[in-house]
């Protein structure tokens, strides 16, 4: 749920949402995976490190923590049009724990168009790679890579407000390009 534009220098955004359906992180490598069909929630933070670069980190429910490095190279703050690029990556707390590395990595393209100050209409194609690590097993089961997944995806939608934004978002992590596999509302407060 994010535009192509960075925050800014010294600009800190908070952001706080729910979605339903499948989730890229988790049940991608799954196609019955618990988690399917639920609702997720998430929390998210970004610090403008410079006028072009952003660094973030990210929490969800099911304890998948990432981090999160966005680059702006198309535009500025005040452009119509605005682009970035960006490196997420992340892992499974809960399971780390239990002896299984489940991760994520993916590379966003964000772009995004902003006809008014407070409107954001957004595309983001990504690149997704997953993984299932097994490293420890209580029941002497198998050890090493279980699953490993790489696929494309997009998400897009809108963000409307300025310091305090809602967000709608459509993702698709399928075969069928027009087939959405995740819907998400957001709240995101900028200071």
């Amino acid at each position: 749920m994010q535009s192509g534009r960075t925050l800014g220098e010294n600009n800190v955004e908070l952001g706080i949402n729910g979605s339903y359906g499948k989730y890229s992180e988790t049940s991608v490598i799954d196609e019955k995976g618990d988690s399917d069909y639920k609702p997720l929630i998430a929390i998210r933070g970004q610090y403008g490190f410079s006028r072009k670069l952003d660094l973030g980190v990210r929490i969800d429910q099911t304890t998948f923590l990432g981090g999160l490095i966005k680059y702006q190279f198309v535009g500025d703050d005040k452009s119509r049009f605005a682009s970035s690029i960006g490196l997420e990556a992340g892992f499974n707390l809960g399971a780390f724990l239990f002896g299984n590395l489940t991760s994520f990595l993916t590379i966003p393209l964000y772009l995004s168009y902003h006809p008014k100050s407070y409107i954001s209409i957004y595309l983001t194609p990504r690149y997704l790679y997953t993984s299932e690590y097994i490293f420890a097993s209580p029941n002497n089961g198998e050890l090493g890579i279980r699953n490993s997944f790489t696929k494309g995806g997009s998400s897009y939608g809108i963000i409307l407000g300025n310091d305090h934004k809602i967000a709608l978002e459509i993702s698709n992590f399928e075969k069928k390009i027009f087939k959405p596999t995740q819907f998400t509302i957001g709240y995101i407060f900028t200071f």
